[in-house]
């Protein structure tokens, strides 16, 4: 094994693009994040810097290709890997939850559970968007989504 290689696993994902368009194939993950203990979570690779992100898509059977996909124009990500990543964070286990209906730019809506991992007395659903982080986990009825809030036009809290 070269010592330039990084170990990745591989993660089944479906990704909704800004355009509607969806692409089903593998996001790679770390075996050890750069942030935090433990192995690299979605949301790591997902909130990442800038620019592209590995996307192997799956066309047919066999038939793969490496895309790079712009974070900035994926408005939703769906996994089964979200699950283990909520977990395995004891912050999320006990963080505020706030049922929320999100509308999307496409005209799209997503209705929800959105966990608050603030402070107390910080804890609003107004505090928890508000900073830099772009994709949250949106845990619904049919599994748990990451979603892109740069895609989210409007976000009704609905009762409890």
């Amino acid at each position: 094994m070269s010592d330039l290689r990084i170990d990745k696993r591989r993660v089944t994902a479906t990704l909704t693009l800004n355009g509607g368009d969806h692409l089903i194939g593998s996001l790679f993950l770390a075996e050890q994040a750069a942030s935090h203990a433990g192995p690299e979570r979605l949301l790591d690779v997902l909130n990442g810097p800038p620019g592209f992100l590995p996307f192997e898509s799956v066309s047919g059977p066999g038939v793969r290709q490496t895309r790079l996909v712009n974070r900035a124009y994926i408005v939703v990500v769906e996994t089964d890997s979200a699950l283990d990543d909520l977990a395995d964070d004891p912050a999320y286990q006990v963080a505020v939850k706030k049922s929320v209906l999100l509308h999307l730019a496409s005209g799209e809506q997503l209705r929800g559970v959105l966990r608050v991992e603030r402070p107390v007395g910080r804890d609003r659903l107004s505090d928890a968007v508000r900073d830099d982080t772009g994709f949250r986990y949106l845990e619904t009825a049919g599994g748990v989504l990451a979603v892109n809030l740069a895609h989210v036009v409007r976000i009704m809290p609905l009762a409890e």
